[in-house]
């Protein structure tokens, strides 16, 4: 397994700090006041006063505060989709279409070839005696 180049503790100290930066930068751009701001997110001013101080809270608090500033849509797109099949999903799926021949080999990864009996060699014409 390779080694991550900051600990958990580093990487939520960084996303806090990125996150409230970047609220921060947005309500003052919106020009909103601290409490109009909890006000729109439906917090406390004292949660939002946390969360632009990069202390780390509630999830569900933090996630009300971004969607007020039309930050949260931003966390869906670095997100991957949960929908969308992983790779073993897809391996799976695929095995059960691909059907194998008793030679070994899966159907459509070589053209079939039409048997070939020696007697089609000789073309036999109506009438003709062997």
């Amino acid at each position: 397994m390779k080694k991550p180049h900051q600990t958990a503790e580093q990487a939520v100290t960084s996303m806090l700090n990125r996150i409230s930066q970047a609220g921060r930068k947005q309500r003052l751009s919106n020009n909103t006041s601290q409490t109009d701001q909890s006000e729109i997110a439906g917090i406390s001013v004292k949660a939002l006063q946390k969360i632009e101080a990069s202390e780390g809270g509630n999830s569900s608090v933090l996630f009300k505060y971004l969607h007020s500033l039309d930050l949260l849509g931003l966390l869906y797109t670095a997100l991957p989709d949960p929908a969308e099949l992983t790779p073993i999903e897809k391996f799976e799926i695929q095995k059960k279409n691909t059907k194998i021949r008793a030679s070994g080999k899966s159907k459509g990864s070589q053209t079939a070839q039409p048997h070939k009996r020696k007697s089609d060699d000789k073309k036999i014409k109506w009438g003709d005696e062997i």
